[in-house]
């Protein structure tokens, strides 16, 4: 959905979230994505209090082609307020994962140096690394490496385990699972009140 100057409020903050989630997929601030699309660095500070009610076209075409979107795609607030409202019935709130990816910047620093430790990713996993921390705080470089292969190993073992399940194997996965996910549980003497 293309909105026009006479948007309101509530679009133009659609509009502000929309562009924060695709600059957290890309990495990227809204000051980087500003000098890629060759716009004002101040523009999105006048949007946010409304100096700018709605973007001209080409500054929306100049944003979707710096974030690798159609204009459509960025513009589509109808499918932002569906996100927040998952959110919202999910009882996550959408600020969480904006505010761990403000507060742990270092991993935006390291997907820069090191991107093919991130391939593939599904906003899901970004928002685990983005999620955790590190010893007194937020993530060190080493840190970030450490948790970034922590979820590479997770993701290629549930690979395999979709592939097993798939074939003649599955009864033996199920089996395996099963009795390693017993071993795991809290015996119910040990919580026993009457000891």
């Amino acid at each position: 959905m293309v909105l026009d100057k006479n948007s309101n409020h509530r679009d133009r903050q659609l509009l502000l979230l929309r562009i924060d989630r695709y600059c957290h997929r890309k990495c990227i601030s809204q000051q980087d994505l500003a000098k890629k699309a060759g716009i004002s660095r101040t523009f999105f500070s006048n949007l946010q209090r409304g100096k700018v009610r709605w973007p001209q076209t080409n500054t929306l075409v100049k944003l979707a082609d710096a974030l690798d979107i159609s204009t459509e795609e960025l513009c589509d607030c109808d499918n932002e307020r569906q996100l927040q409202l998952q959110a919202e019935s999910d009882q996550v709130a959408p600020e969480t994962s904006v505010l761990d990816r403000r507060t742990n910047p270092v991993v935006t620093e390291v997907y820069r140096e090191h991107p093919s430790l991130f391939q593939g990713w599904r906003e899901s996993e970004w928002d685990e690394i983005y999620s955790t921390f590190g010893v007194g705080g937020a993530l060190t470089e080493a840190g970030v490496k450490q948790a970034a292969d922590q979820i590479n190993q997770k993701r290629e073992l549930v690979r395999q385990v979709q592939v097993l399940y798939e074939t003649h194997k599955r009864d033996q996965l199920v089996e395996m699972i099963h009795q390693l996910y017993q071993g795991v549980q809290p015996q119910a003497h040990l919580y026993n009140s009457n000891r």
